[in-house]
C-alpha cells in the first residue's frame, strides 16, 4: 500500500475522531454544568467546593449544609469525547454514574442496604432482613420501609445506611431529580430523633 493511499484512509479517520471529541466534549461539559445545578437546586448547600476531573470526566464535590457533617458526591461520565475508548467504556461501565454521600453527625448501630447485586460477605452474614423486592436485595436487621420504598427506582445501584452516613450509587437518568430528592427527604428524616436505629 502506498504512504498516498494510507494518507488518503488516515485523513477521515482524523477528521472524524476530530469531530467526535469536540461533540462528546460537549455534551459531557452540558451534563456537568446541568448535573451541577440540579444538584444544588435540591441539596441547597450553604458553601460548596467543586473539583473537576479532567476536562469532561465529571466532577467531586463536597457541600456544607446545616444540620449535616458534609455531603460529598461524585459523577463520572462516559469518555463521549473519545470514540476510541467510548465503545469500550459502554461495555465495562455501560452508563454515566453517580455517587453521593451524606455524613451525619450521629451514629447508627444496624447497616441497611438496598442493593442490585449482594456481595459475598452481605450473602455470608445472618441477616433478619433478606428480601428480594422487585430486582434488588434489602438487607438488614431492621425494618426500614423509607430505603424499601426507593426499588421503584430502577437506575438506582446500591442505597445503604452504614454507621454515620447514607450512601447512594445511581446511573443518572430522567428520574434524577425525583430520586435525589427522596434521598434528601430521607436524610432529613434520619438526621432527626426518630430514627436512631
Amino acid at each position: 500500500m502506498s504512504n498516498s493511499i494510507l494518507f488518503l484512509i488516515l485523513i477521515p479517520i482524523s477528521l472524524t475522531l476530530l469531530v467526535g471529541f469536540f461533540i462528546g466534549r460537549g455534551i459531557n461539559r452540558k451534563k456537568i454544568i446541568n448535573m451541577g445545578k440540579l444538584l444544588e437546586r435540591i441539596i441547597k448547600p450553604q458553601d460548596k467546593l467543586y473539583t473537576k476531573l479532567g476536562d469532561v470526566v465529571g466532577f467531586k464535590a463536597r457541600y456544607r449544609k446545616e444540620g449535616f457533617r458534609r455531603i460529598e458526591i461524585s459523577y463520572l461520565l462516559l469518555p463521549r469525547q473519545s470514540l476510541l475508548i467510548l465503545p469500550i467504556s459502554f461495555l465495562l461501565l455501560k452508563r454515566d454514574r453517580l455517587f453521593l454521600i451524606i455524613k451525619f453527625f450521629k451514629k447508627f448501630k444496624n447497616p441497611v442496604h438496598l442493593i442490585k447485586k449482594p456481595l459475598e460477605e452481605m450473602k455470608e452474614r445472618k441477616w433478619n432482613f433478606y428480601e428480594k423486592i422487585n430486582g434488588f436485595y434489602y438487607i438488614s436487621n431492621i425494618n426500614f420501609p423509607l430505603i424499601k420504598s426507593l426499588v421503584r427506582f430502577k437506575n438506582l445501584r446500591h442505597v445503604a445506611i452504614f454507621r454515620d452516613h447514607l450512601y447512594v450509587s445511581m446511573y443518572p437518568d430522567s428520574l434524577t431529580e425525583e430520586i435525589i430528592s427522596e434521598i434528601m427527604q430521607i436524610a432529613l428524616k434520619l438526621k432527626g430523633n426518630e430514627h436512631s436505629f
